[in-house]
């Protein structure tokens, strides 16, 4: 389970402090516990889907769920024109990557 039982209370009155304060808006915080919600009731589905991936494709889902999970927190932390701008940027690197390792070694002989 992504978070133990005991803690969504914690996360609860964390997001209702959040909205207080105006750190976050209304509808993040009630995206945030809709999204608690949809994973206690799939949970068991879930489970025993992932139990049934091969590795590869096992490893290969969990960095997609983080990478969407870390441009979720981006766009929820400093908005979606920075992040869509970082993505970018990210993506253009990952691109030239393969290029520059060759470069590099073709400039060493």
């Amino acid at each position: 389970m992504l978070l133990p039982e005991s803690t969504w209370i914690l996360v609860i009155v964390c997001l209702g402090i959040g909205v207080i304060v105006r750190l976050i808006s209304t509808r993040t915080a009630f995206s945030v516990i809709g999204v608690l919600v949809l994973i206690s009731l799939f949970e068991p589905i879930l489970g025993a889907l992932f139990e049934s991936l091969p590795l590869w494709l096992l490893i290969l889902v969990i960095i997609i769920f983080g990478l969407t999970t870390i441009s979720w927190l981006m766009s929820l932390l400093v908005g979606k024109s920075t992040t869509d701008h970082f993505k970018a940027m990210i993506l253009h690197d990952i691109f030239l990557l393969p290029f520059r390792l060759i470069g590099m070694l073709f400039r060493r002989r």
